[in-house]
């Protein structure tokens, strides 16, 4: 399945959605094996129990299937993002904004059309939100993202 980015990015469709289970089923399986859950988690727990389980998935496949997990990855935090786009119901967990920038952070550099990818979701998200003064109509660049990052921290007076 050639996604809608036209381009040589290749993503099974399948593989997208196993693959953003899987991180999900992982990061919970890293609270077991981290200890978080001999007390209360904060935030610091959740940023490592998402890092515990990207970097399970991402030293262990490689090629197209490692592309498809890391767009399962950033979309999950998208699909989080979907349901509350202020960010309302997150209370002991960082931001799911600055989650999916945490995993783009780590991705960017091994391929230039996550950074496609993202500002796409992020575009979309804006636009089924009517999310008053976002930067429609930039470039396609990591510039761009950083630009979208610093607006969604001053939105929604978000610190990441």
């Amino acid at each position: 399945w050639r996604n809608g980015f036209h381009s040589n990015l290749w993503i099974n469709r399948t593989y997208l959605y196993c693959y953003g289970i899987a991180f999900l089923l992982l990061h919970e399986q890293a609270h077991h094996s981290l200890q978080h859950l001999q007390r209360h988690t904060d935030e610091q727990d959740e940023l490592n129990a998402d890092s515990s389980a990207f970097w399970s998935i991402f030293n262990d496949i490689s090629g197209d299937n490692r592309i498809s997990a890391n767009a399962g990855m950033l979309c999950v935090f998208f699909s989080f993002l979907m349901f509350d786009p202020e960010q309302k119901l997150v209370e002991d967990h960082p931001t799911d904004y600055k989650r999916m920038f945490t995993i783009y952070d780590e991705i960017k550099d091994e391929h230039p059309k996550y950074t496609q990818l993202l500002k796409g979701l992020l575009d979309f998200w804006a636009s089924v939100n009517a999310v008053d003064d976002y930067p429609f109509g930039l470039s396609e660049s990591e510039e761009t993202i950083e630009q979208i990052h610093q607006f969604l921290e001053t939105k929604y007076n978000i610190c990441t």
